[in-house]
């Protein structure tokens, strides 16, 4: 059995500043949670995908989320 790393790198372009950068996101199939508390705050076995939803722009500084629009209006 081969061990699959959780965290993958992808190219995005910032929103702001319109430069590329690298970030980590955790594979889909790894994202399931192990348990839910009552609050539906969720524990996972590997990385915590919460975790990697804000993107941070290493040049200009400006933060997004996976799901922003890709260019500010």
């Amino acid at each position: 059995m081969t061990y699959l790393e959780p965290l993958y790198s992808i190219k995005v372009n910032c929103g702001n500043c319109e430069r590329e950068f690298v970030t980590s996101r955790v594979r889909p199939s790894l994202k399931r949670a192990v348990r839910r508390d009552a609050d539906f705050c969720s524990y996972y076995k590997e990385e915590n995908p919460d975790y990697y939803v804000v993107r941070v722009c290493p040049f200009c500084g400006f933060a997004s989320t996976e799901n922003s629009v890709s260019k500010l209006a």
